[in-house]
């Protein structure tokens, strides 16, 4: 299937889910893009990003045959980066979506090295799905210099307390996307564990083919998730409910200006 997927099914994809969006209230999106399975997709992705008019991240991809290999992230993001999406402060500026620690175990490394040197944030998936041990854990990556303010982390479900302290303190950023993260079995959302420990959050939609494509959807699932863990842990540990959950206004606040 991956070989049949055109660039043109690219161009369509974005310019339908950027004007969904932006029909949603969305100003701003991240496109966590890994449908790039040569150049022209990427070109053609970004093309529908800048005819919808949004504001946008291309956070350029590799196919998903290279999921699993050690084969390096494509170069040609360097020529996006030069050629199309040079200024960061364009209405479209450019990140990378690299596989990460769990997706691509050994590419970490050469990844964010790459992004770095491009200028650019480094996004990949990390702790989602109890898929077996994970090969690097956050503080081998920090002790190899690889978490800093231009890395976002996604879903990060499965991340242990002293993990997320680890990235606060490095200032990275963790993405969540509540609903998609129960619907795929990913894992409940870690909002209360990424507060309580200081670290910068923010939440999103994801494979809105098959979850609501509105940040209002979201918020909610993310209030009520938190809000039935906190009530959980109130009963098993008399820990008040008010002192884990999430109010209307971080919700928001999350959606937002955090996002942003």
């Amino acid at each position: 299937m991956v070989g049949l997927y055109t660039p043109q099914d690219a161009y369509i994809g974005n310019l339908v889910g950027a004007l969904d969006q932006i029909n949603s209230g969305v100003t701003t999106l991240f496109d966590w893009c890994h449908i790039v399975n040569t150049p022209a997709h990427a070109d053609a992705a970004v093309d529908a990003l800048k005819e919808a008019g949004i504001r946008a991240i291309f956070a350029y991809g590799t196919p998903m045959a290279l999921f699993g290999t050690k084969e390096p992230h494509p170069a040609d993001a360097r020529r996006m980066r030069r050629e199309r999406l040079s200024s960061s402060e364009a209405l479209v500026t450019m990140a990378l979506a690299i596989r990460g620690t769990d997706f691509a175990p050994g590419t970490a490394e050469a990844d964010i090295t790459f992004a770095r040197d491009l200028g650019v944030i480094a996004s990949f998936h990390v702790a989602c799905a109890k898929h077996g041990p994970r090969p690097q854990s956050m503080q081998s990556l920090a002790q190899q210099g690889l978490l800093g303010k231009d890395i976002n982390l996604v879903h990060a479900n499965f991340l242990s307390a002293d993990e997320f302290r680890l990235v606060a303190n490095h200032g990275a950023t963790v993405s969540v996307t509540p609903e998609v993260e129960m619907q795929m079995g990913l894992g409940l959302p870690p909002t209360g564990a990424v507060l309580a420990a200081g670290a910068e959050l923010n939440i999103g939609t994801d494979v809105v083919t098959g979850v609501s494509t509105d940040m209002f959807t979201q918020m909610r699932f993310l209030i009520q998730t938190q809000r039935a863990l906190a009530n959980d842990e109130f009963h098993r540990r008399e820990v008040m409910p008010d002192k884990l959950a999430v109010t209307v206004a971080d919700a928001l606040e999350l959606a937002t200006i955090r996002g942003a």
